[in-house]
Formats: structure tokens, sequence, C-alpha cells
């Protein structure tokens, strides 16, 4: 099986203060091939802040490094973008923008909101054959 590695930096002011890559959630010997998807994965290493400060504004950027060692498309899927910000809000933190590599090996900067009401929305694999899709049709 090849390897697609997907990396995740979460900064405030030019520190990185998270980490994290795509991972299986459980056993890849199994038919339920889920991943935790880089962005999630970044977001929960957080360090929760406390609850009476004002949200911190972070950045997010993500770059997927194809099995043939060239940077590809990892802009987040509907299932990321539906819940990152509410993961991020939970541990005291605001996604303002999110960078990511296009197709044309270069860095988009999208801001989450223009994220969030994007008409199309990638839909991955693993959605794609579950019923999330009727359940979670807008």
């Amino acid at each position: 099986m090849h390897q697609q590695w997907l990396k995740i930096q979460i900064n405030h002011i030019d520190n990185v203060i998270s980490y994290g890559y795509n991972c299986y959630r459980g056993s890849i010997t199994t038919s339920n091939n889920a991943t935790i998807h880089a962005e999630h994965c970044a977001i929960n290493k957080l360090k929760t802040r406390e609850r009476n400060k004002k949200l911190l504004k972070i950045n997010i950027l993500v770059i997927k490094i194809s099995n043939t060692g060239l940077i590809s498309m990892s802009k987040p899927c509907k299932h990321c973008i539906e819940n990152m910000q509410m993961l991020a809000n939970k541990k005291g933190y605001y996604i303002n923008n999110v960078f990511f590599s296009n197709n044309n090996r270069n860095i988009e900067k999208w801001t989450y909101h223009e994220l969030e009401n994007e008409e199309t929305k990638h839909i991955t694999e693993f959605y794609k054959n579950s019923s999330y899709r009727n359940i979670h049709k807008h």
C-alpha cells in the first residue's frame, strides 16, 4: 500500500503551536479504513486555553506529499471544514486562515469563512462509500 502524507501546522504570530498528520482510526486491516485527517489531529493536540479568555486567532497550513514525493492537493474535505472550527473553538481558538497546497503545487490562502461557504466541497472516499452522505445532506 502506498502512503500519502499530509502534514499540518497551526500557528499564531509565526510560532508553530501544533502539528498533525493523517492516521488510521483503528486497525488498517479492518474494512473500516476511516482516517483522522491532519487538520483534526493538529487541532486535537492544541493546548486547551482558559474558557474566560478571548478566542486566539490561528492559521492552519495543510500540505500533502504524494507517494511520488510531489506536493499535491490538500484542500480540507467537507467533513473537516464542517468540524474544525467547532473543535478549535472548544479548545479556545478561532481559525482565521487556511493555507493549503493545490494541484499546481502552489499554496492557496482562504479564510475559514470562504471554505465554509464554498458551494462544492470535497468528500473523501470513506464518506462517499458510507451512509454519511445520506444522513448529512444539506
